[in-house]
């Protein structure tokens, strides 16, 4: 949200269209997600609604888990996970895999590991659940729970 309010309201060193399209469609174009990115009928989508006169970025290093000021709704799969300054009790979002997780796509990563890497898949998985852990915590809960799905399907092996 940093980006809308600083960038495109304070600076104009960016349009909102573009700002809009550079975190909808074409990161969603980038990961090879063809039915996102856009609003069109057919397509999925999770819409965030914000009144682009307020919107700011409350964050600091100090308070890094602030909610943005001027987001009015959020719509995640068709359900409302945010309305009036809160977190609604929905989760309905999931982890979305780009086709490179495809192990039939991407030969090398069969046997776990990319090619020319030395790391286990655990130490990967590691390294994903610490980035994670800077993630806001609506996103945060359902990916580590994935994470520790993936974790004890691993000691399984």
């Amino acid at each position: 949200m940093r980006v809308l309010g600083r960038y495109v309201r304070e600076l104009k060193l960016i349009t909102l269209e573009d700002a809009v399209r550079k975190m909808s469609a074409f990161p969603a174009q980038r990961l090879g997600l063809a039915d996102r990115g856009v609003l069109r009928e057919g397509m999925k989508a999770d819409i965030a609604i914000f009144n682009p006169d307020t919107i700011r970025d409350l964050a600091t290093f100090e308070r890094p888990h602030q909610y943005a000021e001027g987001v009015d709704y959020v719509i995640v799969n068709g359900q409302v996970a945010f309305e009036g300054g809160k977190m609604t009790a929905a989760r309905p979002g999931r982890i979305l895999f780009g086709p490179s997780t495809n192990k039939y796509a991407r030969p090398e990563l069969v046997e776990g590991r990319a090619r020319g890497s030395t790391r286990s898949p655990r130490a990967c998985l590691h390294s994903l659940s610490c980035l994670f852990r800077v993630s806001s915590s609506a996103r945060y809960e359902s990916l580590r729970l994935a994470i520790c799905r993936r974790r004890e399907s691993l000691a399984a092996a």
